[in-house]
């Protein structure tokens, strides 16, 4: 009887101190609610620009409908497609905000698509790159320019100003621009030739 009387008494012992450790249990920790006025502001930021996918979103006018017709099924082609063999995102930061890119990769490998998003503090981007046989062929480029802190309650879509602009390749160069903030009439050679190097600049920096 002896035997068993000190596992016993041990296995009493512990249990009686494990119930009084359960009757002073810790006080709960308080978990402060965040709302989202305390986020920062990256993290309320909002997709408000969409990619364009239908050809009626194209900005047309009598001189550029040559050069858009052909550019159509290029458009359409690389955004029905959905079998891409890679898509890349990388992160960035700006002077007064953040983006992201998105490189997408054919079969072969070569980049097709670009799109770049960036969300400033006075607005936010959506530039969108359609590249066919490596050659840059249509870059239609969003902004929205807020009319209010996008956290502020007088913040609005609609009072905000929306600019659109779709710039049209034909045989690797800029042949026309089109915005939605224009009266229609064509832009300057210099002008296009300005832009058309700005572009292939930037593109050289997006793809690796």
């Amino acid at each position: 009887m002896t035997k068993y009387f000190l596992p016993i008494a041990f296995l009493v012992s512990v249990i009686g101190m494990t119930s009084c450790k359960d009757s002073n249990p810790k006080p709960a920790e308080i978990v402060e609610a965040i709302h989202t006025d305390d986020l920062p502001e990256e993290e309320v930021q909002k997709d408000l620009l969409h990619v364009l996918t239908d050809e009626k979103d194209l900005l047309i006018n009598e001189g550029s409908e040559q050069v858009v017709k052909s550019l159509i099924a290029t458009f359409n082609r690389i955004n029905a497609f959905t079998e891409w063999a890679q898509i890349s995102t990388m992160d960035f930061t700006t002077e007064t905000g953040e983006g992201v890119t998105k490189l997408y990769y054919n079969k072969e490998l070569q980049v097709e698509k670009i799109v770049v998003r960036k969300y400033e503090k006075e607005q936010q981007s959506l530039d969108v790159y359609y590249l066919n046989e490596g050659q840059v062929a249509l870059v239609i480029k969003q902004v929205l320019d807020y009319n209010a802190d996008i956290k502020d309650k007088a913040f609005s879509v609609e009072e905000s100003e929306y600019t659109k602009d779709c710039n049209y390749f034909a045989e690797g160069k800029l042949v026309s621009i089109m915005s939605n903030q224009d009266c229609g009439a064509p832009f300057a050679q210099d002008y296009l030739v300005e832009v058309d190097k700005e572009i292939k600049e930037e593109v050289k920096k997006l793809i690796p």
